[in-house]
């Protein structure tokens, strides 16, 4: 039991380190839905992960259940978002890949770096976790760039349906990305994925830190370096002032010491 116990451990530390910031190596609601997921049959993601359940879960914190003071009325939240904010105030918006199981909903506790890593809507442990955007950035002005991380799980949830951009042919059909914030619904054009190793040894290109553009350059070189990067050419090259959103997950199927996948898409609506 003892060796058991230890595996189950050992599976568990790598799964919650897949979704957290690289910097951090130190009831029921109405929501909205998409088309059926239709995967192709012949390309799987990468990702082998098995999903093991806790044996000793440890003890959390409850999200907070009031929503707190806001200079924007609750009657401005948009009404597919209202009854879920009430549960959790913690809610950011919604993130959607249509016809892919990426379908959740988004949190951020600005004062509790990866809080959501290992817990539910309801603040329970859980070792899938929840879909969460950096601390850093902010999510309502908005940032130049928007920070998501979410768990890549054996059975393709949470993020687990990105490793499947590594095929350019699942990006011609599957081009866009739907974040919806508590007050605008924008959808987002992918125009670059890669994977890179965050093992702070090699790790270089810290894409996750990349909130504020400081000037143009600072911008530009951000694109430059996702798109150099990219497994492929998607003719898209975002220009200063687009907004954008990264996806990063991890992606262990790879000759990294500590990799990472990561989507990035311009907003274009």
């Amino acid at each position: 039991m003892k060796r058991i116990f230890l595996l189950l451990l050992a599976v568990l530390t790598a799964l919650s380190a897949c979704a957290q910031a690289p910097e951090e190596s130190t009831g029921t609601t109405t929501v909205p839905t998409t088309a059926p997921v239709t995967l192709p049959e012949t390309t799987a993601p990468t990702q082998s992960l098995t999903e093991p359940e806790p044996t000793d879960p440890p003890a959390t914190e409850p999200p907070q259940t009031q929503p707190p003071q806001t200079t924007r009325p609750f009657t401005d939240i948009t009404r597919d978002l209202q009854e879920l904010y009430l549960q959790n105030s913690d809610l950011v918006g919604w993130i959607c890949i249509p016809n892919t199981r990426v379908d959740y909903p988004v949190f951020q506790t600005p004062d509790r770096p990866n809080y959501y890593l290992n817990k539910d809507l309801y603040g329970n442990y859980s070792v899938r976790g929840s879909i969460y955007i950096r601390e850093a950035c902010d999510v309502f002005a908005p940032s130049d760039n928007l920070t998501f991380y979410g768990h890549a799980m054996g059975d393709q949830s949470m993020f687990g349906d990105l490793h499947y951009y590594k095929s350019k042919s699942f990006w011609q059909s599957h081009k866009t990305i739907q974040f919806d914030t508590l007050y605008e619904k924008h959808t987002y054009e992918i125009f670059a994925v890669f994977n890179i190793d965050v093992d702070p040894e090699v790790f270089e290109f810290r894409y996750h830190l990349f909130d504020d553009a400081a000037d143009q350059a600072a911008f530009d070189e951000f694109v430059s370096q996702c798109v150099s990067r990219s497994f492929y050419d998607t003719g898209i090259v975002p220009q200063y002032g687009d907004k954008l959103i990264t996806l990063s997950t991890c992606d262990r199927n790879v000759p990294l010491r500590d990799g990472r996948l990561v989507v990035v898409a311009r907003r274009v609506s």
